[in-house]
């Protein structure tokens, strides 16, 4: 460990200059970064030097900042890992391999189970050459290729190779053993810049960097999170996700509670739910409830398990703007039992192929039971074979809900000046408003708008692209209603609406 005092001088408009202290503590990946963050005040820069820091968990002081190393070309090179290797493999009477561990409880449970997965609660990952595998429930006598079992009591964990003939001896073998890593629900304006963090055992709906209920203000910038069994990370109130590689992980990439909350710049990936946490309980690129003031903003997610972004529970006045959405198998934007908030600028394509004919779910922008909803100068493109629907508005009963701002119900939403287009000849595609519930108030008669959208679709005479008064309607009949007195319809579908995006890596 090596300090280092830097010294800045703080001169005002006048004469009176003053001195500012803060210290920057380098350490190396042998250190233990709690017994330097004990060892120092308020306010201190950790340096972590390239290399992998293992099982470390931190719980800073406020103002600490704890900073990666990068090489010339920007590479994060510092890892904090949170899994144990495993060696020194025996067999049993089943052919499966066998790894001995000392720890014998698990961690915190979260979350609801899928049905083919019902070890999901458990936050402990296996993961052979980084391929996390199923944590069969049954136990070793039934194990599978690509599949383990912890047997907690004694201990041992079971697993069998998705290559049957591979030695484990000659591979990477770990599974995650280390909660969290960075932690602290009264500590503010934390810094957690430039590192990778992965293979956390962080519960479902808590994060890597953040655990349950991170502190105000904290600042995650520039940081890859992967693999790790619940979140990447998670925001509080002030607290800023900036630039961020957040992917692969068991259950999301991101998520918070709050107010001014800004998320930019981040790529959200292949968040697949290899946990297997049922979807309808929460799964996708990120989920944030209770916000007020949140920003999202010139984000990048794709191929996330579920919707691309969510906004569910009591978020009042959010924005999301000139985020690329892409290739989520639920919703693009989905903002459920929520307020006001504007939706603009973003380009949507090609979400909402996880369920065969769900209804009307599945929007490139969903809106349910939300109102005061603003959506314009969106790009929208669905592929009605992958079963999307283009901007819907859902109102159902969702009266047990907390509704926070007013009764939770679909109206007073304003949808104008999009380009929607449709390709495919799927009954799917579909934009407009539906209704299971009218004891709120009739969706259709709750000042909904369409105004001035522009459609591109497959076959302009067809009622498959847009619904009201519960019910499929051609264009003429949605206009009907009063709807689109300035929009227009035609059949160009071959333009792509969705620019080429670039990983962030």
């Amino acid at each position: 460990m090596k300090n280092v005092l830097s010294i800045t001088l703080v001169c005002s408009i006048g004469i009176t200059c003053t001195l500012s202290y803060a210290a920057t503590v380098i350490l190396p990946p042998d250190a233990n970064i709690q017994a330097a963050v004990d060892a120092n005040p308020t306010g201190t820069l950790f340096q972590l030097s390239a290399g992998v820091y293992r099982m470390q968990t931190v719980v800073p002081k406020d103002g600490d900042q704890f900073v990666g190393a990068l090489d010339a070309a920007g590479k994060r090179l510092t890892t904090m890992t949170g899994a144990q290797p495993l060696s020194l493999f025996t067999k049993d009477s089943y052919g499966n391999f066998v790894g001995a561990t000392s720890q014998t409880q698990p961690g915190q449970q979260t979350g609801e189970c899928m049905w083919a997965y019902g070890r999901c609660r458990l936050p402990e990952d296996f993961f052979y050459d980084n391929q996390p595998y199923l944590h069969n429930s049954v136990g070793p006598a039934v194990l599978r290729a690509g599949e383990y079992f912890f047997d907690y009591p004694n201990g041992r964990i079971y697993f069998r190779p998705s290559n049957g003939g591979d030695d484990p001896n000659q591979h990477k073998v770990e599974y995650s053993r280390t909660r969290v890593a960075f932690t602290g629900t009264q500590v503010s304006n934390v810094t957690v810049k430039n590192l990778i963090v992965e293979k956390y055992a962080i519960p479902a709906q808590f994060g890597a960097i953040g655990d349950q209920y991170p502190g105000p203000g904290w600042i995650i910038q520039n940081n890859e999170t992967r693999l790790n069994h619940g979140l990447g990370l998670r925001l509080a109130s002030n607290g800023q996700a900036l630039d961020n590689y957040t992917h692969d992980n068991g259950h999301m990439g991101m998520g918070g509670s709050g107010s001014n909350i800004l998320v930019q710049g981040n790529e959200i990936a292949n968040n697949t739910d290899y946990a297997g946490i049922e979807c309808w309980w929460e799964c996708g690129g990120f989920k944030f409830a209770f916000t007020d003031g949140l920003v999202i903003r010139g984000n990048y997610s794709h191929d996330n398990f579920g919707p691309g972004m969510w906004t569910d529970i009591n978020n009042i006045r959010t924005l999301f703007e000139g985020n690329t959405i892409t290739n989520n198998s639920g919703a693009g934007i989905f903002h459920e039992i929520s307020y006001d908030a504007v939706i603009r600028n973003n380009t949507i394509q090609n979400n909402g192929s996880m369920d065969q004919d769900d209804w009307f779910w599945n929007g490139q922008i969903q809106i349910s039971t939300s109102q005061n909803v603003e959506i314009y100068g969106n790009t929208i493109g669905v592929n009605s074979a992958n079963n999307g629907n283009g901007i819907m508005l859902i109102q159902q009963n969702r009266s047990g809900e907390p509704c926070s701002y007013g009764p939770c119900r679909t109206a007073n939403n304003y949808i104008h000046d999009n380009h929607i287009t449709v390709t495919g000849t799927r009954w799917h595609g579909t934009t407009g408003a539906v209704q299971d519930f009218v004891g709120n108030g009739d969706i259709f008669q709750s000042n909904n708008r369409f105004v001035g959208n522009h459609y591109h679709v497959t076959d302009v005479n067809s009622a498959a692209y847009w619904d009201w008064a519960n019910n499929q309607q051609t264009f003429a009949g949605f206009r009907g209603f009063g709807l689109e007195v300035n929009g227009t319809v035609d059949g160009n579908t071959s333009g792509d609406p969705v620019p080429p995006s670039t990983p962030a890596g």
